[in-house]
């Protein structure tokens, strides 16, 4: 484990690599900001928040599962949520983001999971906000409340707490990662994810 803090954490431009965990109870929150995970090779949550109160927010960060690390993100139902933005999720052997309350994802590739999303309860009590992502070669697209849906249609016909439905606009096509086996997660220049994110002239 990285760090073990009281207060909310706010990382910018970090690598934690060989991560059993990166930050565990963060009670005001967790703020990632361009920062790189690489999975120790043990079955674990690269972050974790057990009894935070705040958000665990990553934005334009790598999480590189390594094919054995369960889960990038892992939230209970203490934690508001998790807000992923411009995220690349790799080789995880669970759920991408396992998350028991609010989950905000855009503009994120998951390539390689089982699970992009785990979400607890059913999606008609939850609050989620998911869109121009896109999941390339998961075993499945979410489950939900234990219910699998291993399909991007069988995902998008789920109708959530507000009446609106998940990654509308999201795609299934291989992201093209340069070389992510060797830890190169640019896109290459073909990518069918650049330019397609939501905002102007968003690169996923």
């Amino acid at each position: 484990m990285a760090t073990r803090y009281m207060r909310a954490v706010h990382y910018r431009d970090c690598v934690f690599q060989d991560v059993y965990y990166a930050c565990v109870n963060a009670y005001q929150g967790q703020i990632y900001d361009r920062c790189e995970f690489h999975g120790s090779g043990a079955p674990t949550a690269l972050i974790l928040a057990q009894a935070s109160e705040g958000w665990v927010i990553a934005r334009s960060c790598v999480f590189d599962g390594t094919g054995v690390s369960t889960t990038a993100i892992r939230v209970n139902a203490w934690c508001h949520g998790v807000i992923a933005e411009n995220c690349t999720f790799y080789d995880f052997s669970g759920a991408a983001i396992d998350c028991e309350t609010q989950l905000v994802v855009h503009n994120c590739i998951f390539k390689d999971c089982g699970y992009a999303f785990d979400v607890a309860s059913p999606l008609t009590a939850a609050y989620v906000e998911s869109d121009y992502n896109c999941f390339h070669g998961c075993t499945h697209i979410a489950t939900v409340n234990g219910s699998d849906y291993t399909t991007l249609a069988s995902w998008q016909a789920l109708v959530d707490a507000d009446s609106a439905s998940p990654d509308a606009n999201s795609l299934t096509d291989d992201p093209l990662l340069t070389d992510a086996a060797n830890d190169d997660f640019s896109l290459m220049a073909t990518s069918p994810c650049r330019y397609t994110g939501r905002g102007s002239g968003a690169v996923t």
